[in-house]
């Protein structure tokens, strides 16, 4: 065993051991929640500020498209307006 190893386990893994993390990225509600886990993979190689910045512009081009999709619908009809689908 590699005394220095982190094992990552997934949301529904009940594992439990002394170096095991679990994650979840793929159980968040939002596009933005999912950004957060940069951060917490960042600090595993202290690179907190470095994954600041990165979450702050993906979070300012999402909202920037998420605006520009709801000004480019505004005028539509609401059986009109495109659905988007998202499926794991």
């Amino acid at each position: 065993e590699n005394p220095y190893a982190i094992v990552f386990t997934g949301p529904l893994d009940d594992s439990d051991g002394e170096r095991q993390m679990g994650v979840a990225a793929s159980q968040e509600r939002t596009a933005v929640a999912t950004f957060d886990w940069i951060g917490m993979y960042a600090a595993l190689y202290n690179l907190e500020g470095m994954a600041n910045q990165i979450v702050a512009d993906t979070k300012a081009r999402y909202e920037c498209s998420a605006s520009n999709a709801a000004a480019l619908t505004t005028d539509l009809p609401a059986e009109d307006k495109p659905t988007m689908l998202w499926a794991q």
